[in-house]
């Protein structure tokens, strides 16, 4: 992964039972590999816990943050005071805690103030696979690492974003060393069917997929554990609203009485012979 390829709003998602922040370690050492200066917001953690590979670099600026985690404004003095360039990378090591203080809106707001500092902003959240938070999140991050177990794996979903509103999004399985490396590997298995069938394990689109594949989008039919069989004749249901949609679909419906008929939205009116057109201006005696 090209971390200059990170810009403005990076969310990484750890689903419920997964610790997101050994991955976002891993992303912050690409970016100090890449020379850049990252400056973390601590709101969670510890500077002393850190590895000592962090602790150690001089391009890693850490500023623990819990007496200030009440006051946005706080913290952007204590950010203004670093002097940041465009050559940096913030870090919030717990979105969930800023949205427990402030709310999801002003956490959004507050991300995209930090997003004209530097040149990304990597946030970190945890919660659960239908979490709403998280969705307000995703709406306004470029690009998002959604970490998910899937059949005994935990695999990233890599989506960032296009200007044209769509999204490319890629489906891995991860590997961090003891040094926070990290690498990635394709999936090896069946997308549509894991080794419990298909249902609530099927995967989510990759490639390039529009605004609401990109949000995660699942199957219509998820979780109903259909047999070939059943997937098949269900497809050959036919749908006569889709019919309705063209003039032939019309007259075979029998709706048009097989004359040519306007497809698309139109607003008939028929004269009545009770209409009554009074072409005269009603306010016609008023004085402005």
């Amino acid at each position: 992964m090209d971390i200059s390829r990170l810009q403005r709003i990076c969310a990484v998602y750890a689903s419920e039972g997964i610790n997101g922040y050994p991955f976002s370690l891993a992303l912050i050492r690409k970016a100090l590999d890449a020379k850049l200066n990252v400056y973390a917001l601590l709101f969670l953690h510890l500077r002393r816990d850190l590895p000592a590979a962090f602790k150690d670099n001089p391009r890693f600026i850490t500023l623990e943050c819990f007496d200030d985690a009440d006051s946005f404004e706080r913290i952007r003095e204590r950010l203004a005071q670093q002097n940041i360039t465009r050559d940096s990378m913030l870090f919030v090591d717990s979105l969930r805690v800023l949205i427990e203080q402030f709310s999801l809106p002003s956490t959004s707001w507050f991300l995209t103030q930090m997003a004209e500092l530097s040149a990304s902003v990597l946030a970190l959240m945890h919660g659960s696979e239908d979490d709403e938070d998280w969705r307000g999140i995703e709406s306004i991050a470029t690009t998002v690492f959604e970490l998910m177990p899937r059949d005994k794996l935990i695999l990233c979903r890599t989506a960032t974003k296009k200007k044209n509103g769509t999204a490319e999004v890629k489906l891995e399985q991860y590997s961090i060393e003891e040094d926070y490396s990290l690498t990635f590997s394709p999936v090896n298995f069946d997308r549509n069917r894991t080794v419990d069938g298909p249902g609530e394990n099927a995967l989510p689109p990759t490639g390039s997929v529009g605004p609401t594949a990109a949000l995660g989008a699942l199957p219509f039919d998820l979780g109903l554990n259909l047999s070939e069989e059943e997937r098949n004749a269900k497809a050959r249901v036919p749908l006569p609203y889709l019919d309705a949609q063209t003039e032939k679909g019309l007259v075979g419906l029998n709706i048009s009485s097989n004359k040519k008929v306007w497809v698309g939205g139109r607003i008939l009116y028929m004269p009545d012979k009770e209409d009554d057109f009074d072409e005269s201006d009603p306010d016609d005696d008023l004085t402005v």
